[in-house]
């Protein structure tokens, strides 16, 4: 039988796990992209908006950037902005 975890919400969004979430995806390639660049003006007010929409459930996931890659096959990418 599987282990229950329970109350995980407010773990997930306590300000230290958004903030760690934060440097990950900007490890992750996104450091230079226009998305990243104005998020990072206001870090800490933006990070603190995204939190309070993610409690409030009014977080909207903006629309997916498609593009495609030839290596080594042909496969279509979907890509959320950052």
């Amino acid at each position: 039988m599987g282990k229950k975890y329970r109350n995980l919400f407010y773990k997930i969004v306590a300000i230290d796990n958004i903030r760690d979430a934060y440097k990950k995806a900007v490890k992750g390639g996104n450091r230079f992209s226009n998305g990243h660049l104005n998020f990072k003006e206001n870090l800490e007010a933006n990070l603190y908006i995204l939190q309070q929409q993610m409690m409030k459930e009014t977080y909207d996931i903006g629309e997916y950037y498609t593009f495609k890659v030839y290596e080594p096959k042909v496969r279509d990418i979907h890509s959320l902005p950052f």
